[in-house]
């Protein structure tokens, strides 16, 4: 937690500045994210932050901002077996496979603004490093003929952490904590200090969700460098409504 008050201490210094000449502005993003490939589902996220206005000319600002953002991911597979026989029995199945991230993460950005009478313009950009995550990992065999039941299994866990399944120990991690956003927003000014609008932002690479088989038996010696059995993509686009109060 330690490295988590730092990164916040500092991220609040760097806003801090010259407080008695300078704007602020509280922001409130609330929408849906999700991943433009593959089976991703489109999920809630919500962002909070504080922005400072540095104004360059009459109508243009340097917008630096630090805040706290939650983001959701759902990643599902469905993979069909290739049919075959015990003895004369034909066997044929189906597994399905889900994902669900929950990220809580501290960002500091930069942007610029333009404003356009009542309409603001802003194009920024954010690194955001996880402070909080979790992951639920479900998985389901259905067979297709006879009368034999689901196998379903489901874990709950922090990224990192041990979990056991049909007597192999595995884990599910992240490859990256720190991440890169840009974005642009539109907003119009309601009324003195109050905006409303939407935001894009866009993840900027690719932080991915790893599951790996560190153990083959619960007696066997761990093996942390046991091949990677799944790897998920988990780069994000958000649309969101936001909100904005300049005091």
């Amino acid at each position: 937690m330690k490295y988590l008050y730092q990164f916040l201490i500092i991220s609040f210094l760097f806003l801090a500045g010259d407080l008695s000449a300078q704007q602020y502005r509280l922001r409130l993003d609330v929408g849906t994210s999700g991943v433009l490939k593959n089976d991703q589902l489109v999920t809630p996220a919500a962002t909070l932050g504080l922005e400072m206005l540095i104004n360059l000319s009459p109508r243009t600002f340097l917008i630096p901002e630090a805040g706290l953002q939650q983001t959701h991911i759902f990643h599902e597979e469905f993979r069909a077996a290739d049919l075959f026989f015990i003895g004369q029995i034909p066997v044929d199945f189906f597994n399905t496979e889900s994902y669900k991230m929950n990220q809580t993460g501290a960002f500091v950005g930069l942007g610029l603004e333009r404003h356009l009478h009542r309409v603001r313009l802003q194009l920024f950009g954010r690194a955001v490093r996880r402070i909080a995550g979790q992951v639920t990992y479900n998985e389901s065999i259905n067979f297709q003929r006879g009368s034999r039941p689901e196998n379903n299994f489901s874990v709950t866990v922090k990224p990192g952490e041990v979990f056991s399944q049909d007597m192999q120990l595995g884990t599910l991690r992240y490859s990256h904590e720190f991440t890169f956003q840009g974005g642009i927003s539109v907003r119009y000014d309601l009324t003195e200090g109050c905006e409303l609008g939407l935001v894009y932002s866009h993840g900027i690479g690719n932080s991915q969700l790893e599951r790996r088989v560190i153990s083959f038996c619960e007696n066997c010696p761990v093996s942390p460098e046991a091949e990677p059995e799944r790897s998920v993509a988990a780069q994000t686009n958000t649309v969101s409504v936001t909100g904005r109060y300049t005091f």
